[in-house]
C-alpha cells in the first residue's frame, strides 16, 4: 500500500514537473506528456501491472482534474460554461470530472504499458 501511494506521488510529481518544464521552455504542450510521465514512472519502479494501472490512473486523474479546476477558477468558468453547452453536461464540475477520467484512463494505460516494458526488458515475472 505504501509503495502504491509513493508511486502515485512520484508519477504526479513527474507529470507536473514535465508540464512546468514544457511551459518554461515555451514548448508545444501536448496532451500525451502525462502519458510519458506515467510510462516512465512505472518503467522505473517495479510494481505489478494492475498496481501500475491504478497508481497511474489516480496520479494523472489528480493532475488533470486539478489543473482543469485551476484553469476554471482562474477564468471564472467562461470556457467551461461554453464547453458544457457544447457537450451537454450539467455543470463545469462534471466537465472537470470527465476531463480527469479521460486523463486517468490515458495515464493508467501508459503506466501499465511501462510496467509491461520493464518486464520485457528485464525479464521479470
Amino acid at each position: 500500500m505504501f509503495k502504491f501511494l509513493l508511486l502515485i506521488l512520484f508519477i504526479g510529481l513527474l507529470a507536473t514537473g514535465l508540464h512546468i518544464a514544457l511551459v518554461y521552455f515555451q514548448s508545444n504542450i501536448d496532451w500525451w506528456a502525462c502519458a510519458f510521465a506515467a510510462f516512465l514512472g512505472c518503467a522505473i519502479v517495479k510494481v505489478r501491472s494492475l498496481t501500475s494501472f491504478w497508481a497511474s490512473f489516480f496520479a494523472i486523474f489528480l493532475v488533470w482534474a486539478g489543473y482543469a479546476y485551476w484553469l476554471d477558477t482562474m477564468s471564472n468558468s467562461i470556457l467551461a460554461k461554453k464547453m458544457i453547452g457544447l457537450v451537454h453536461l450539467p455543470s463545469p464540475m462534471v466537465l472537470i470530472l470527465v476531463t480527469g477520467l479521460i486523463g486517468g484512463a490515458v495515464g493508467g494505460m501508459a503506466g501499465m504499458t511501462g510496467s509491461f516494458f520493464r518486464k520485457m526488458i528485464f525479464g521479470e515475472d
